[in-house]
């Protein structure tokens, strides 16, 4: 057998050739055969071990190519390929941070490697580093311009970063060369919609054959679809567009792991143990100053939370964290002895996390003068501990019509977690609603002090955007800034993570209030959840 130092036969070496060229040709699975013969032959052979790994990995079988191209590696700390291919395949696992670090060593001794800046910019982009991600598309394409998918990855960030202008271009090039691409399409869509042709989105969507996508790209589809069907008025087809949306994720379900935190278990034993609510209480005495200038932007998803953040980004006094919840681990460890009183954590054990949770606070400049946003509206139910931990903190509630909300979220084909679970019914939507809202009403009215809570309520803020923003600045003790009123005017190159991102990338306007009577039928059987929520908020 030879051994990694000795070349191998004239043979030998030819067969690898042969392998690579059906390798670059794109025969995989015939690369595989070929290369596991090759690999039989010369087991020892770096050179066949890292095209077999990286064949392996282009016929979706990374498990059986990540120890091959480990055990490369610890043979050749230098070899590029072995390296590149277990960035890609950290990429297939989730793992951003570690596929990171294989593609920047890879850059380091080939500065130039076009794939290598692609699958960079892949993994910057999913870890949130947006700005250094389309810099990192860019060097792709610079050194490859006709790069497919690196052009359609750009474009889909340059539209989700409000750059609608920028990204037409690279769509438009994707789409001459290969007219089905899912992501160029999925785009030019999404472009179609921002320019007020919802027919022309619908079009390109429809154009895709449902059996050519995962079930992740039909539940996109789906969900696109359904805004196009809505913005053309025909609510039935939007209803049976969400229900296969809905139906595709289902198949997504096993990646939503455990319900956690917002999850309907958790959120239930807030309203079966209301003593738990003042399980802090006492603990908190200790921080009566805590909180000064935090502000927590809660109430229920698609209640205008999304519009809310960016008018207040506008101000330059404030600043936003949009869902990064650096609280969550205190409210998780706080909920751990919930049912068992001999458990409830004291202040050791929550006092790490608090501390954890307030140099975030700290770095996004809460002091004397700068004033911090905390934006997580399913925050809501835990109002009450929120609260107890930062006595001074203000509480900005969104309320919108509950109709519009619940058939708002059961039409957003969201992606599943556990708290977005429960909107793939519109029932769930609307005994979710009822669960979360109840509970968060019980506190505002039993615990959290008046003089810090102001409901802001969504149809007034889009009705009269200066006087509602004007009336929050005083609540606040802050001079009103005009740019509030304008926040699309601050968008470009911001990427915002919500579904309404394009929506609140436009002026102000009014054209969402009331869609529910579009799809009244369809509510019809909801009204004893959410009739009394109705009049609780003044909606009749």
């Amino acid at each position: 057998m030879p051994s990694v130092e000795q070349a191998p036969s004239p043979d030998v070496r030819r067969q690898l050739e042969e392998a690579a060229r059906e390798y670059r040709a794109g025969r995989f699975e015939e690369a595989v055969r070929q290369l596991r013969t090759l690999h039989r032959r010369v087991p020892d052979w770096l050179p066949a071990e890292e095209l077999l790994g990286l064949s392996l990995i282009a016929t979706g079988n990374p498990e059986e190519a990540e120890p091959l191209l480990r055990d490369v590696l610890v043979r050749n700390p230098g070899s590029e390929r072995a390296r590149f291919g277990l960035g890609v395949v950290a990429c297939e696992q989730h793992h951003w941070n570690p596929a990171l670090a294989h593609f920047e060593a890879v850059l380091r001794s080939s500065p130039d490697h076009p794939e290598a800046h692609f699958n960079r910019a892949r993994c910057l982009e999913e870890l949130g580093h947006t700005a250094q991600a389309l810099q990192a598309y860019q060097r792709c394409l610079t050194l490859d311009p006709r790069h497919l998918e690196a052009a359609a990855h750009y474009a889909a960030l340059l539209e989700e970063t409000n750059q609608p202008d920028a990204a037409r271009p690279w769509v438009e090039q994707v789409l001459a060369r290969h007219p089905k691409h899912v992501l160029a399409r999925f785009v030019a869509a999404q472009l179609a919609a921002r320019s007020g042709n919802p027919q022309r989105a619908l079009d390109l969507l429809e154009g895709l054959d449902p059996a050519d996508l995962s079930p992740a790209d039909r539940a996109v589809r789906a969900g696109r679809r359904v805004r196009a069907l809505d913005a053309l008025d025909r609510p039935a087809e939007a209803l049976q567009a969400a229900r296969e949306g809905h139906w595709h994720l289902e198949g997504l379900k096993g990646q939503t792991g455990p319900e956690g935190l917002y999850g309907t278990p958790s959120i239930r034993l807030l309203r079966d143990h209301p003593d738990a609510l003042t399980a802090l209480q006492s603990w908190s005495a200790h921080r009566a100053d805590a909180g000064e200038r935090l502000i927590f932007l809660v109430g229920f998803p698609r209640s205008g939370t999304t519009l809310l953040d960016r008018m207040l980004s506008a101000h330059p006094a404030l600043r936003v964290l949009e869902e990064t919840n650096p609280l969550a681990p205190v409210l998780a460890q706080a909920m751990t002895g919930l049912m068992d009183p001999a458990h409830r954590p004291g202040t050791d054990a929550l006092q790490e996390p608090l501390d954890r949770a307030e140099t975030v606070f700290r770095a996004a400049g809460l002091g004397d003068s700068g004033w911090v946003v905390d934006k997580l509206p399913l925050n809501s139910p835990f109002s009450a501990w929120l609260h107890f931990l930062f006595p001074r903190a203000r509480f900005l509630v969104a309320i919108r019509d509950p109709r519009d909300v619940c058939l708002s979220c059961y039409l957003q084909v969201f992606s599943p977690n556990p708290a977005m679970r429960h909107f793939q019914t519109l029932r769930g939507a609307a005994e979710y609603y009822d669960l979360v809202m109840g509970i968060f009403e019980t506190q505002r009215q039993k615990i959290l002090p008046p003089d810090r809570v102001r409901i802001q309520v969504y149809e007034r803020l889009v009705d009269d955007p200066a006087g509602e923003l004007r009336a929050l600045c005083g609540f606040l003790g802050l001079e009103f800034d005009p740019a509030m009123v304008h926040p699309h005017r601050r968008l470009a190159g911001i990427r915002i993570g919500t579904p309404s991102y394009d929506q609140v990338s436009q002026p102000v306007r009014g054209d969402r209030v009331g869609r529910w009577r579009a799809y009244a039928p369809a509510l019809e059987p909801l009204a004893p959840l959410l009739d009394p929520w109705v009049r609780h908020w003044g909606y009749e």
